[in-house]
């Protein structure tokens, strides 16, 4: 099983979302090369959200971003975008969403499909793909991005 990274990501409304990405495992070689990987990875994820990257995980540890409420009252949880992935070696599809994207950034006028070769999505499928792996441990490609609902959950004590 692959090391994982994930992002918290807190709303307007003070309620925590959580987008994961298996990536390759972590040792004291590969770990400078990661981390710069990593960086952008979530340099990428919040261009793109109105949210506020609460928390970064890596494996075992979780590292304060900034767990303050964002100004933007659009930036809620229940918004999501949804990135569809395949594996390159074995094709078997999954995805990831980032909570509370911007959709001034990622929204299409009449459509709930994101153009992933805007300025602002084009880097995150880029990080991604350079960085995430299948939950196999084999690169992926991501072959569709979508606006999404998602389902509410409070915020923890």
């Amino acid at each position: 099983m692959p090391s994982q990274i994930g992002f918290t990501i807190i709303d307007h409304s003070n309620q925590y979302s959580k987008v994961d990405f298996n990536i390759p495992d972590i040792d004291e070689t590969v770990w400078v090369a990661t981390n710069t990987k990593i960086t952008a990875l979530q340099a990428a994820v919040a261009a793109l959200t109105t949210g506020n990257i609460a928390y970064k995980t890596l494996v075992a540890f979780r590292d304060e971003v900034d767990d303050t409420n964002p100004a933007n009252p659009y930036a809620q949880r229940e918004l999501g975008m949804r990135l569809y992935m395949k594996d390159t070696v074995t094709g078997k599809k999954f995805h990831a969403t980032i909570p509370a994207p911007d959709l001034i950034v990622t929204g299409a006028v009449g459509t709930d499909d994101v153009d992933m070769t805007l300025s602002l999505v084009s880097p995150v499928i880029a990080a991604i793909e350079a960085l995430v792996v299948s939950p196999e441990g084999n690169p992926v490609t991501i072959y569709r991005a979508k606006n999404i609902g998602r389902k509410s959950t409070k915020r923890r004590s």
